[in-house]
């Protein structure tokens, strides 16, 4: 009898079991499944498939540094996007270079004809932005400036001057430069030189033309998150990855104080600014000079005084205030490149007043002369996101603001604007 009602009991208590089961309908059971894998999967993509920055760094132009940075899930493919930057900045080089006798601008150059000359279709779209920029800067930009370069010890075949040029010296290099002496036509590409001595030189606008080439190699093979700067010239797209938060942030592009640094001198860093899908490129005095009869004198020549640019560096206690830099955001880097060029030789109240004519991002940042105080900036109406500056951002690691730390192998140089 026990027997029988205990076999009842346990009975009882496995249809209630299976009761209990078929309460939870199949679909329900599916449901929580689903999440169940979802959670493990994101888990582990998380964990194994956050973005990394991958980096391609080298030099251009003959020693002009460069460094991409990308972030991506995986590194498939980025050592064959290494390979084709290299060789687009090898192609941009070939064409653009005042070095290389082989260069399509070397060949231009050497051409005395004054008909039309066949020229790449890349050549004449440099020309015709030089040209639009020279416009818009009251003609302070111009490509056929070598002439001058050259008579200033700049050109392919550098020299120290015992004096600066006499006025006579000048005014025959003028005579044989000017943009109203090049036209151009795009179909079929070409240009003409009204005077056969007429030579350009596209070192304005060569490195933003190269970011902005490299910006193309890395759209073509699907990043959407990177960073390229090439001898001080930057263009951003997207976001980087914190490596510890794994929180994506913009990119923090640092301008430098435009002061003379040793080789090894730490960096110091004026103002970080945010930039994000666009580009910015600097012109400053403060690293490419040359000293004639014991004054500085900048790379920077005004193509209309036909005069390179003076400076009171290396003494940092002037009487007066002058122009250290000034920085451009563009949508493209070549645009950016030729602009500040251009506003640094306007002049800050000039330089301003055609920045807010047309809108455009533009950054002066002036030496002061006065040991407490040495900097001081001078913006455009055109906002800019910028990071407060503090005892903190003053000189500090620009590593950080790269997605990466002090440890990383990049050279904090080739990631500053300068």
């Amino acid at each position: 009898m026990n027997e029988i009602m205990s076999q009842k009991i346990q009975k009882q208590a496995s249809d209630e079991q299976s009761a209990n089961e078929n309460a939870y309908p199949l679909y329900v059971k599916a449901i929580i499944a689903v999440i169940f894998a979802a959670l493990a999967y994101y888990g582990i993509k998380s964990h194994f498939f956050v973005s990394k920055p991958y980096n391609a760094l080298g030099e251009t132009m003959g020693t002009i540094p460069y460094c991409v940075r990308v972030f991506s899930n995986t590194s498939r493919g980025w050592e064959k996007t290494s390979d084709e930057i290299k060789k687009e900045l090898t192609r941009i080089d070939h064409l653009m270079s005042t070095y290389k006798k082989e260069s399509e601008v070397t060949k231009f150059n050497e051409n005395p004809s004054v008909d039309w000359i066949e020229v790449s279709d890349e050549l004449v779209k440099l020309v015709k932005l030089s040209k639009e920029t020279s416009e818009i800067v009251d003609k302070k930009f111009d490509v056929t400036i070598a002439p001058l370069v050259d008579l200033w010890g700049f050109g392919p075949h550098k020299r120290t001057l015992a004096n600066p040029p006499s006025p006579a010296d000048i005014a025959l290099a003028q005579s044989k430069s000017g943009l109203d002496k090049l036209e151009f036509q795009e179909n079929p590409p070409a240009l003409k030189k009204a005077e056969s001595e007429l030579r350009i030189d596209l070192s304005g606008i060569a490195k933003g033309y190269a970011v902005d080439c490299v910006a193309a190699v890395l759209e073509k093979r699907g990043y959407r998150n990177y960073l390229i700067e090439v001898g001080g010239e930057t263009r951003t797209r997207g976001y980087k990855t914190d490596r510890q938060t794994r929180e994506t942030q913009h990119w923090l592009i640092g301008i430098e104080a435009p002061f003379p640094r040793a080789q090894f001198q730490p960096l110091q860093i004026f103002a970080p600014i945010d930039l994000k899908d666009r580009a910015m490129a600097t012109s400053g005095d403060s690293q490419n000079f040359t000293e004639i009869a014991g004054r500085r004198y900048s790379h920077i020549i005004d193509p209309i005084s036909g005069e390179a640019q003076k400076t009171s560096l290396p003494n940092i206690n002037s009487d007066d205030e002058e122009i250290g830099s000034v920085s451009v955001v563009a949508s493209s880097c070549a645009q950016a490149d030729a602009l500040a060029t251009g506003f640094f030789l306007l002049g800050t109240e000039r330089g301003i007043e055609i920045a807010n004519r047309y809108k455009i991002p533009v950054i002066y940042v002036l030496r002061t002369g006065n040991a407490n105080s040495p900097l001081r900036m001078v913006k455009s109406d055109t906002v800019l996101e910028e990071r407060p500056q503090n005892e903190k951002t003053w000189g500090q690691s620009v590593m950080s603001w790269f997605g990466g730390s002090d440890d990383d192998q990049l050279k904090p140089s080739i990631l500053t604007v300068h």
